[in-house]
């Protein structure tokens, strides 16, 4: 039981309000997604501790830790609080759990671990929050949405985060093949995937039971919901014909502006003067229709930190700097073109749409954190939908990851529980 703390009469205030803004949605919609509703906040990153070389999701055991951390440009102290909400297998709040069901100690508090920047150029404040802690810890398994938000009067969303507690593992193993559908022979991946459900007692597993199925940590290309075939012994089977597939894409696109004394890599110039750093990224082609070729990357994640000194800590000393894409490609009228990757929330956001610039030329410049990226180009059609391959390419063969979740919600239980998980890199 964690050591509970007395809270002040002004700290219960913001408690109540943070429920307000869960239930309600108090000025704001809340979107229970990896979003980013302030500007000025920049480098959101909640991973388990010791993270920068795993491109693991933010999913752990019961007994885990997570640590969040996330930098202010608005270089001012400012009291900045955090909420928990359990959430079911899609998303949304768990209207049956009262907070103290699925927390021990209390949401509303302040997030009191920040420090300024030392950087030459960049001023902003960095901010971390240990999870649990002495004040905050789940209870239950499942799906955990974060919450940050300000301490004025509207109390201010500023950013959302999503991370999955795994209560026990019941195995998972997946078989990798061809499609059945000559249309995906060479761009598809198809997998059947077995769950050892061993010990739990499971009566109705086409209702309670569930499989999710992410690819290189992206929350948004999630397979959701999907539901097995058939008993063999212990083993619930997910083995539909043509039914799990997923496009294998290309290998990343990458940079690396963890110096910026030198140039690196795909990195064609980079300016420095009194107002800081102008880094300019080798000229991109399409490479849709081209043949696959192998290349080592981070499956579309990013490693934020420096190399100019080892004994400085790059959360406070890495630069803020002006990145600009530049993409070879004739205009195009069905719809509009952006980077996306971890560094984007895997959305298409405004500030990373790239501009048609004249003589089969897309520019963007966007304002990065010192580090090693990942990242490709995607289309937004006219009707909304994302296209990635039509700047990519689609191969069978690329090297990607994929994160298996299994839900158990049983017909009398009052939560989706999350019974197994499984990390695979193919």
């Amino acid at each position: 039981m964690i050591a509970m703390k007395y809270t002040s009469i002004r700290n219960l205030v913001l408690f109540c309000f943070a429920m307000v803004l869960t239930t309600f949605g108090g000025a704001q919609e809340v979107v229970y997604k990896d979003t980013i509703y302030d500007p000025d906040i920049r480098a959101v990153v909640l991973e388990k501790p010791g993270g920068g070389t795993s491109y693991e999701m933010p999913i752990i055991p019961m007994t885990g830790r997570l640590m969040l951390e996330f930098d202010d440009l608005g270089a001012f102290e400012y009291d900045y609080y955090y909420e928990i909400i359990h959430c079911t297998r899609d998303w949304q709040p768990s209207t049956n759990l009262l907070e103290n069901d699925f927390l021990d100690g209390y949401n509303g508090e302040l997030i009191d671990q920040y420090e300024p920047s030392q950087a030459v150029y960049s001023n902003y404040m960095h901010y971390k929050l240990s999870l649990p802690n002495d004040f905050t810890a789940w209870k239950l398994s499942g799906n955990y949405v974060l919450n940050v938000y300000t301490d004025d009067e509207d109390l201010t969303l500023l950013f959302t985060r999503r991370f999955v507690v795994v209560e026990s593992f019941v195995p998972i193993s997946v078989e990798v093949k061809r499609p059945i559908d000559v249309l995906k022979f060479r761009t598809h991946v198809e997998m059947d995937i077995d769950v050892n459900l061993g010990d739990v007692s499971v009566f109705d597993p086409q209702r309670e039971l569930t499989l999710d199925i992410y690819q290189n940590g992206n929350w948004n290309s999630a397979r959701r919901g999907l539901i097995g075939q058939t008993w063999a012994g212990d083993i619930w089977k997910y083995n539909y014909t043509d039914s799990i597939t997923f496009k294998g894409y290309n290998e990343f696109r990458e940079f690396d502006i963890r110096s910026l004394n030198f140039t690196s890599e795909f990195v064609s110039t980079i300016d420095l003067d009194d107002q800081g750093a102008q880094v300019y990224i080798f000229r991109d082609r399409s490479r849709n229709y081209q043949p696959y070729l192998f290349r080592i990357d981070a499956n579309g994640s990013r490693v934020l930190t420096t190399r100019e000194d080892r004994q400085r800590d790059a959360d406070t000393w890495g630069e803020f700097v002006d990145v600009t894409f530049t993409l070879e490609f004739p205009e195009i009228f069905d719809g509009e073109i952006y980077t996306i990757g971890e560094f984007t929330d895997w959305d298409l956001l405004d500030r990373f749409k790239m501009k048609y610039v004249g003589d089969k030329t897309y520019k963007n410049t966007v304002q990065l954190k010192q580090g090693y990226y990942n990242y490709m180009y995607a289309v937004k059609q006219d009707d909304g939908t994302i296209d990635m391959q039509r700047l990519e390419g689609s191969h069978r063969e690329t090297n990607n990851s994929y994160t298996f979740l299994v839900y158990y919600g049983p017909n009398e239980g009052r939560y989706d529980r999350c019974i197994g998980y499984l990390y695979y890199e193919l």
